[in-house]
């Protein structure tokens, strides 16, 4: 740094010693100066070193501080000040440190040159003699007075006080100073105290961890580690740094053997500690937790203890109540003893008995200890004078507890109304074309029991059994008087294994569908038809059994629309057997029993067909061609003709009717593999990626044609194979049997190479599968890879996927290509083999010419079902692989099966208890015992540092993810016990990811329901802020946009993701960082109508922005699956713990 030269004899003409110079002295000096720059906290000279040269300030400051006593601070130096005085002295040692306070611009003369200089100036010597001097007064002074502070301190701490001053004198030499930084643990709970504290300067925290709850502060003179009076015993709270803090610390051993033995100070230690422990003790309290640090020492005060037994009574019922209690340790049953119902089990840190704190009246219920209990008694006057502060909170718990007491009421008296439901299952005759057939019914004794009466009835004749809760599920529609839709059907015969679809049908064509089938009739009451004829339909009605309608009057009854219900393959629980693979598939195919008769007659009628040839031949050689008969000619001719004809007729129809019915099987397969997909846990849907999804969905088409080809055909071609082959045997055993040899060695080939050739197929899937995923990853991420120009990279990986795909598929072509040859080979060589051996017989005269001709035509005809009889050992093992695939996501985890509760209205309450829960593969839980209870009408909001649990805990709450233990309660209803479908109908949810889909944003606000009047989706496109943007586009709602919302910002996208959440005017409202991608503006419209809207509703939110926490009735902090802290956003920041830490360092967001 470069400094005018005549600035600088302007410092030197201002220094002390300078001064004394002459203006050409000076100028002759300064080019013996070195200049030297340093930064903040840099020691320029060090206490006790020689010093080597003399320092004059030309820019900054710096200060003089003694190290030997914890860096006292002596004086500070700027602009112009000097140090180093003591380099006149070439044995003297530095007796002060210096150390920079910032960036600093220092002169320095060497000590040897400084020396020289001065030494033969008396009046320069003496004055900086006389500045050493007072430098070492100024230390001797600040020790002094340091000594002075400390005893002022001691004097003023609670403990120290009580001693005399000449004690106190006696004990400072026990102290030492130590510094502490902001956040650090001086004392830590659960660990040994070593030591007893005094606070100097600054601020601490004494601290609960068990809560994290900061339990009280501390200041100048308040001491702590009083627990040190005991070596073996541990601290009960934590003490943490508030900030820069100064302390005096006695250790354990000095403590007690200097100060203790004061009876007075050992009594008022004592003391302390059990009113530390008390403290702590009410804090803990959920309760009390809302309470300040002034009120729980008033509480501690006059709070009474009040025991009870197991079994004992804390009240009854009717008993006169002026006083709550909150429970300590153990736990009370509340019970209702008339109506003999549990109404809650009060556990630690819960109260009881709650209305009496407002007046005193009679008890409503009793209240029993399931266990020794010890509870905090609260006087009504205790309640009005230092509680004042929680009243509001627990008139909340007062108006909810009633209104749980009412509820509890009310069901047990509608249970007492209700029949428990008795299906009765009767048999009937109808008359058939041939005789009469039994059919079944099944009748109810209540009317809201008929869609469950018409789904035994379907299942009886599925052979398909009940589900777990069908008691239950049949008492709820009772208790309920819940009418079943088609959907509540079809849900509960999806759940049995079943696959439906409602399809619309004119009455005329309804006997082509497959039965039974369910439809409404005109009183919307579910009836099953059962069997349908040219004049009548018989169906079975729930409340008056088998009724008989005329074809005719059934158009006035029916409404087009009907539930199919056919049977479906369950993968899950097949083996590779050959019996365990098909026998769900004949199920499934015997549905359709009459399309199958037609299919083997016209099979039969075929084999006879087949065997015609043969027979026409040997006709034609022995009798026409040797006996030169035309009229005989004719006939063979213009038969030959009439079986060609009608051999393709029927060939056409056989082929029309099979694929009829695997035309059906596959859509059932497909829509319920489809349906099985959208029941995967969302937890489910990372397993694999969308190509591996869609390649394993097109393994359905694959696999209908497998069995299409190997499951009919099997049986087809074993009956005209043994039909064949017994003609065979008959005509000539010899030439039978050389034939069949050369089929067993065919046979035995493709059999031995069917390993191979299922390695290849699993070859090839696996690259087509990579390479459809590649394709399908780089189109939904086609921008990410044009902003990036990776445009090469991909079509290189891209070449590199269709590369190994090509090679799979030759490896495979190739190897089938040797395959074809050897069989084609054995196969010319069968056909030589038995002309020759056939041609030595008609020359020998053993078989005639038409005879022969015609052993070889009926070879011919059953080598064709001998050759699909082997090539079915290759299609079995890829049938066996194409179940594998499918059943990589079959066996993928779905949601549970729920009891079918449903949830008609809800208020919003919602209870969490000792809630865990963990991801598969994880050795930790992601929630931890979470314990909270949510009001209706409240705002709460989860906060948090990224993977505390927050959306984990979002997912719990409305049944996406069943917990491990613990359950939510939804207005009292286990979640885990409720349809999804009804909880999720009275819950919007904005996710943290949101996703748009292809089509117009009013189908992507209605799509939950598309039946939601465009009233409804305009009210919630203007509270949203849709609106705001889709008036400016020339279609407006109708607007359309791409996949993922391709053509709208984010904002954009996000307003209409909450407006579908909130189009449905739900009774709970999560939203789960549903604001992130809205600009301030945006977000405070959005918010402020979203709360217009909620009022009086609850809301949950995972927020990080300032005015969502501050509207906020009560913050939840999460912290590792725990909930570490709850209260509002300036109780949090007043207590500075984790949330203040999180709200500080985020600036206002997290």
């Amino acid at each position: 740094m470069k400094f005018e030269k005549k600035k600088l004899l302007e410092i030197l003409k201002k220094d002390y010693i300078f001064s004394e110079l002459n203006y050409e002295d000076l100028k002759q000096i300064l080019p013996k100066f070195r200049v030297y720059s340093y930064k903040l906290g840099d020691i320029i000279i060090k206490q006790g070193d020689k010093v080597n040269g003399y320092y004059l300030i030309v820019k900054g400051r710096a200060r003089l501080i003694d190290l030997n006593n914890n860096n006292m601070k002596l004086a500070g130096l700027k602009k112009g000040d000097s140090f180093g005085e003591e380099s006149i002295f070439k044995t003297k040692k530095q007796i002060a440190t210096v150390k920079s306070s910032g960036n600093i611009t220092v002169l320095k003369l060497p000590a040897k040159i400084f020396y020289k200089l001065v030494i033969n100036n008396l009046e320069i010597k003496e004055a900086l003699s006389e500045r050493i001097k007072l430098t070492k007064n100024l230390i001797s002074i600040k020790k002094e007075t340091e000594s002075d502070l400390h005893l002022n301190i001691l004097k003023n701490n609670h403990i120290f006080s009580l001693l005399s001053e000449d004690n106190l004198h006696d004990l400072l030499p026990l102290f030492v100073e130590c510094n502490y930084e902001l956040g650090d643990v001086i004392i830590r709970q659960g660990k040994p105290v070593d030591a007893y504290y005094v606070i100097v300067k600054g601020n601490a925290r004494l601290i609960d961890q068990v809560n994290n709850n900061a339990l009280m502060s501390l200041k100048k003179s308040d001491g702590f580690g009083e627990q040190s009076i005991d070596i073996k015993a541990n601290a009960i709270a934590s003490v943490r740094s508030s900030g820069k803090l100064l302390v005096l610390k006695i250790s354990a051993n000095d403590f007690n053997e200097n100060v203790l033995v004061n009876q007075k100070i050992k009594s008022t230690i004592l003391e302390r500690i059990k009113y530390l422990q008390g403290f702590i003790s009410l804090k803990r309290v959920p309760l009390f937790s809302r309470l300040s640090s002034g009120h729980i020492t008033i509480l501690y005060n006059v709070i009474e203890y009040y025991e009870i037994n197991k079994n004992e009574y804390l009240f009854h019922k009717g008993d006169y109540g002026d006083a709550a209690y909150v429970v300590k340790t153990g736990s009370v049953r509340i019970i209702e003893e008339e109506l003999n119902k549990t109404f809650a089990i009060s556990r630690k840190g819960e109260i009881i008995g709650e209305i009496s704190l407002f007046k005193s009246q009679p008890r409503i219920a009793s209240a029993i200890a399931l266990e020794d209990t010890v509870l905090f008694k609260i006087s009504q006057e205790t309640f009005q004078n230092i509680l004042p502060e929680i009243k509001d909170y627990i008139e909340d718990i007062v108006q909810n507890r009633l209104k749980q007491r009412e509820i509890f009421i009310a069901d047990k008296k509608n249970k007492e109304k209700i029949l428990y439901p008795e299906f009765i299952t009767s048999m009937h005759k109808i008359p058939k074309f041939f005789g009469s057939k039994n059919i079944p019914c099944v009748t109810v004794n209540h009317e809201s029991l008929a869609g469950m009466a018409c789904i035994k009835l379907i299942l009886d004749l599925k052979n398909t059994p009940l589900p777990g809760k069908w008691q239950q599920c049949s008492i709820n529609k009772v208790e309920n008087n819940n009418f079943d839709t088609f959907s509540d059907m079809s849900h509960l015969l999806e759940e049995s294994g079943l696959f439906t679809r409602k399809v619309r049908i004119q009455p005329d064509i309804i006997q082509n569908i497959p039965f039974p089938a369910i439809f409404m009739d005109e009183k919307k009451i579910p009836q099953v038809i059962l069997e349908i004829n040219n004049q009548n339909v018989y169906c079975s009605h729930p409340l008056k059994g088998l009724i008989c309608i005329p074809r005719k009057k059934f158009k006035d009854v029916f409404d087009n629309e009907i539930l199919l219900v056919s049977i479906t393959p369950e993968f899950r629980q097949a083996s590779t057997k050959l019996f365990s693979i098909y026998r769900r598939f004949f199920e499934m195919i015997l549905q359709y029993n009459d399309i199958l008769f037609w299919i083997f007659a016209i099979t039969f009628i075929l084999m006879i067909f087949g065997f015609a040839a043969p027979f026409f031949t040997q006709i034609i050689m022995d009798n026409v061609l040797i006996f030169n008969d035309k009229s005989l000619l004719n006939i063979m001719l213009f038969g030959m003709i009439c079986v060609t004809f009608f051999h393709l007729v029927g060939d056409m129809l056989r082929q029309l009717l099979i694929v009829t019915i695997f035309q059906r099987i596959e859509a059932v397969m497909n829509a319920k593999f489809f349906n099985h997909i959208l029941l995967l846990r969302p937890d489910s849907y990372s397993m694999y990626n969308v190509g591996e999804y869609i390649t394993r969905f097109n393994e359905n088409r694959k696999l209908i044609d497998l069995f299409s080809q190997t499951g009919m055909t099997l049986t087809m071609d074993v009956c005209v194979g043994v039909f064949y082959l017994s003609q065979l045997l008959l005509r000539d055993l010899f030439l039978s049997f050389i034939g069949l040899i050369f089929i067993f060695i065919q046979s035995f080939i493709v059999i031995m190479s069917s390993k191979k050739l299922r390695e290849n197929d699993k070859k090839v899937f696996k690259a087509n599968t990579d390479n459809e995923s590649f394709v399908i990853r780089m189109l939904i991420g086609i921008q990410s890879v044009k902003s990036l120009a990776a445009e090469e990279l991909f079509y290189k990986e891209g070449m590199n996927k269709i590369s190994k795909k090509l090679l799979a598929e030759f490896d495979g072509a190739r190897f089938g290509f040797n395959l074809s040859l050897i069989i084609g080979t054995l196969s010319q060589l069968s056909t030589i083999s038995i002309l020759l051996f056939g041609s030595y017989k008609v020359i020998n005269q053993e078989l005639s010419l038409g005879e022969f001709l015609a052993f070889n035509s009926i070879f011919g005809l059953l080598l064709g079902p001998i050759g699909n009889l082997t090539n079915i050992w290759d299609e079995i093992q890829e049938t066996r692989i194409s179940i594998e695939r499918i059943n990589d996501i079959i066996e993928l985890p779905i949601e549970r099966s729920k009891e079918h509760r449903e949830l008609a209205s809800i208020d919003g309450h919602i209870l969490i208890e000792n809630l865990c829960f963990r991801y598969d593969g994880m050795d930790r839980d992601v929630i931890s015992n979470i314990n909270l209870e949510i009001l209706p009408g409240k705002n709460i909001t989860f906060v948090g540092r990224s993977g505390s649990g927050k959306s984990t805990l979002i997912n719990l709450i409305i049944g996406f993810f069943e917990p491990d233990s613990g359950s939510v309660y939804i207005d009292n209803k286990d979640v885990n016990s409720l349809s999804s479908r009804s909880i999720l109908s009275h819950i919007g949810i904005v996710e943290q990811k949101p996703k748009l889909f292809s089509g117009t944003i009013k189908y992507n606000i209605a799509i939950s329901d598309s039946n939601i009047s465009i009233d409804k989706i305009n009210k919630a496109a203007s509270i949203s802020g849709v609106k705001k943007f889709t008036d400016k586009m020339p279609l407006g709602l109708e607007t359309y946009v791409g996949e993922g919302g391709t053509g709208l910002s984010g904002g954009e996208a996000q307003k209409i993701v909450i407006a579908r959440a909130i189009v449905r005017d739900p009774k709970i409202l999560i939203l789960d960082e549903a604001t992130s991608a809205l600009d301030n503006e945006s977000e405070i419209a959005v918010m402020e109508n979203i709360k217009q809207l909620m009022k009086g509703r609850t809301t949950i939110s995972i927020a990080h922005r300032l005015n969502t926490l501050v509207d906020s009735d009560m913050i939840v902090v999460l912290d590792e699956g725990k909930i570490v802290e709850t209260s509002t956003h300036d109780e949090l920041i007043k207590k500075k713990t984790l949330y203040h830490h999180l709200f500080t360092s985020g600036q206002h967001s997290f």
